[in-house]
């Protein structure tokens, strides 16, 4: 059972499946001191610059168990502190408004 939602940035739609996924492009990653935000789409809206990506797919991240491997995951990243991913959990944790990543309904 599916726990989260990913929400597509592009169309707004939910994604679901292997559809689409959570991202942030290689580029936001080199460029020292830059924030790196994390964004959500449908494989379907992808752009060429896109697809050079650190990303995780939906089905990989559709349950509260997931989200916590992932997070714990991503901490030994050294570009993570530098990435909106506590903005991410926030959203889930109702303190704002969900825009990329929701519960289940």
């Amino acid at each position: 059972m599916n726990d989260l939602t990913l929400i597509c940035e592009t169309c707004r739609f939910p994604i679901h499946g292997d559809t689409g996924c959570i991202y942030v492009s290689f580029a936001d990653i080199r460029q020292a001191g830059r924030d790196i935000r994390w964004r959500t789409s449908h494989y379907a809206h992808f752009t060429d610059g896109e697809r050079d990506a650190y990303e995780i797919s939906s089905e990989r991240i559709s349950s509260w168990r997931q989200l916590a491997w992932w997070t714990a995951h991503l901490m030994a990243k050294n570009w993570l502190p530098l990435s909106d991913w506590d903005d991410l959990l926030r959203e889930l944790s109702g303190e704002s408004a969900p825009s990329r990543i929701r519960e289940a309904a």
